[in-house]
């Protein structure tokens, strides 16, 4: 086939077909190069093929150079169609070149109507990049463009409320998750903005307001993992109904399994329920899962095992607790209480 036609499609897929499996990428890949430059071949078709091969991490590490000549033939030939700039733009992501890639894709903000894939896509940079100003900036602009889609606006009201909050502009993020609230089109988006409106509340310590909100959270979804863990620590933090805060931990631990925050929760109020021998495994357990490093499990934990009499080794995880930047005073109250 190639011999006849050096463009046919179907003697260029056999021929990076026969490379792949003979283990030979160098070859595979001037293959599909080849096939990439064949107009008959369809957009939608080299996309596909680019993601399933660049899907594979160590295979894209150990052929860049090859993999970047592939996406520059896409991009060159199609500089137009969206998949091709996602492609490109995830291309240069992956390499490091982030800000290029942000450039890229507000380029395409230029142009009416704009994809949502796009602000998705500049949202989550300038979230990744911890520039949460940028954040708010677009998410006006995407709620401006799709005011009409309810799914999308609440998407955006979600991005925006968490920029604002991250800025501290509380105000504004709780004028934001109400408005989320108050059109979000399901009772499960309903349930999330009153939880994020409940955290906030928490933040500016206005606990009733934030148990309020949680409540109304759990009438629209009994089943909202994330509001049960917050609403059952809290409650637990002020020593308040800690049998409904278990019961509401341990429903959350059910709906997200293997979450170490939720396992610290349930951990901690059987501790704060003087029942730290059963306190004891699910916090193991927390530690274990755990990538953060988080100090407040530590100190956690030394408080169980202090409260089952091992003060040694409570001393030595209080100690780590410390080290990963727990309050001193507090770590030296509890090491030096006889």
């Amino acid at each position: 086939l190639l011999t006849e036609n050096p463009e046919s499609i179907n003697g260029l897929l056999s021929l990076s077909e026969y490379y792949q499996s003979k283990g030979d990428m160098y070859a595979f890949l001037l293959t599909l190069e080849r096939l990439f430059a064949v107009d008959d071949f369809p957009v939608a078709n080299k996309v596909a093929v680019f993601n399933e091969i660049t899907g594979d991490r160590d295979f894209y590490r150990n052929y860049l150079p090859q993999i970047n000549s592939l996406v520059l033939e896409l991009i060159t030939r199609y500089p137009e169609e969206y998949a091709v700039i996602e492609a490109y733009g995830g291309h240069l992501i992956a390499i490091g070149e982030t800000e290029h890639a942000l450039l890229v894709f507000k380029s395409q903000l230029e142009k009416p109507h704009p994809n949502i894939e796009v602000y998705n896509s500049i949202l989550e940079i300038e979230a990744y990049l911890q520039r949460p100003d940028s954040v708010a900036k677009y998410t006006l602009s995407a709620l401006d463009d799709f005011k009409d889609d309810a799914d999308i606006v609440a998407d955006i009201l979600l991005r925006r409320g968490s920029a604002l909050q991250y800025m501290e502009r509380w105000d504004e993020a709780l004028k934001t998750f109400r408005q989320g609230l108050k059109s979000a089109p399901t009772d499960s988006l309903k349930s999330v903005f009153a939880g994020a409106a409940g955290d906030l509340h928490h933040l500016r310590g206005e606990s009733r307001k934030a148990f309020s909100y949680y409540e109304k959270a759990l009438k629209y979804d009994a089943d909202n993992a994330m509001t049960l863990n917050n609403y059952a620590y809290f409650l637990s933090e002020q020593d308040m109904k800690l049998q409904k805060a278990l019961e509401m931990s341990e429903r959350s631990n059910a709906l997200s399994k293997s979450n170490p925050t939720y396992l610290d929760t349930q951990a901690w109020i059987l501790y704060k329920l003087g029942r730290p021998a059963e306190a004891k495994p699910l916090m193991q357990q927390a530690l274990s899962l755990d990538r953060s490093g988080s100090a407040v499990l530590l100190l956690h934990y030394g408080d169980i095992l202090d409260a089952l009499g091992d003060r040694f080794m409570a001393t030595t995880y209080w100690k780590r607790a410390k080290a990963a930047g727990y309050n001193a005073a507090e770590i030296d109250k509890r090491i030096d209480k006889k």
